[in-house]
């Protein structure tokens, strides 16, 4: 069971593990060993997402600190995707439990599997496509914080929403890791969908990084993520609508970026082209005058 307690102990434990194993890397990386030089940019790279992780993670305990609000907040997106005319979640989840074994595997997608795969993504990213990990590790860092920031509001889930019919699945088949009730402000961050938000970065890097002609398949996680998400009863459609939106604005965001990087330095070695080339000229003068 994810007590608040056992969370932050956890949190606190990323932190600590991701700092020791940047530590062993740095040292591997001054000595000269058989194992300790290779090893050592895979201890840096492990430890530092595992700390990123806790910090994220100490970040949200600190942001939600309140519980006021958030099942009327949960309502009235609840309330807004009726108007939009998208299915309910609560339709679709009555649907899902035609099939309680595809639904228990739901469960424990949601429970587990976000954080392995990003994971594991990463490590393959580092393995075979070192150039551009840092790219992608800022990329994550970055959504993952805009994601924080606005999950600092809490929003109950629709499980914990009342008068809507939805069904918290976790509870139903005894596979929920969270305390009942929406008396835990660490429940409440789902606004919006970090695991929608992973899932489609996921993509996004194996897509862009891969060589593989089958590496468009990777959409795959986000859309099946994505109805996990929601006939779990964890979050609605809007959480995971959001989510893809920031991961959106963040690439968009990073490539502005990258574009004015770039015409920076390119102006400057024009300008030093420039000075180079008159001080050519100005030294041939020099010279045929002499």
């Amino acid at each position: 069971m994810w007590t608040p307690r056992f969370a932050l102990l956890l949190a606190a434990g990323a932190v600590v593990a991701g700092l020791a194993l940047r530590a062993a890397g740095s040292t591997g990386r001054a000595r000269s060993g058989r194992w300790a030089g290779p090893a050592a940019p895979y201890l840096l790279g492990a430890g530092g997402v595992i700390a990123l992780y806790g910090v994220w993670q100490l970040a949200l305990d600190a942001l939600v600190v309140h519980t006021a609000g958030a099942v009327g907040r949960g309502a009235s997106i609840a309330r807004f995707e009726g108007r939009l005319g998208l299915p309910s979640e609560a339709a679709v989840q009555r649907l899902a439990l035609h099939l309680p074994g595809l639904v228990r595997m739901a469960n424990l997608f949601y429970n587990y599997l976000d954080f392995p795969a990003l994971s594991a993504t990463l490590g393959w990213l580092f393995w075979r496509h070192r150039d551009r990990f840092a790219h992608y590790l800022a990329t994550l860092v970055a959504l993952t914080a805009m994601c924080a920031a606005i999950q600092a509001i809490p929003v109950a889930p629709p499980r914990l929403v009342p008068g809507f019919g939805f069904i918290d699945t976790g509870r139903l088949f005894n596979q929920a890791v969270y305390l009942p009730g929406a008396g835990d402000p660490g429940v409440l961050t789902t606004m919006p969908s970090v695991h929608v938000a992973w899932a489609a970065y996921v993509a996004v890097v194996i897509a862009a990084a891969s060589t593989s002609s089958r590496r468009w398949l990777a959409i795959a996680h986000p859309v099946v993520t994505m109805v996990v998400v929601v006939v779990t009863g964890n979050h609605f459609w809007a959480d995971g609508v959001v989510a893809l939106l920031i991961v959106a604005l963040t690439l968009a965001l990073q490539a502005g970026v990258a574009a004015v990087v770039e015409g920076r330095r390119k102006s400057g070695r024009i300008g030093a082209d420039t000075m180079r080339e008159q001080s050519n000229r100005f030294a041939s003068r020099e010279v045929g005058n002499g």
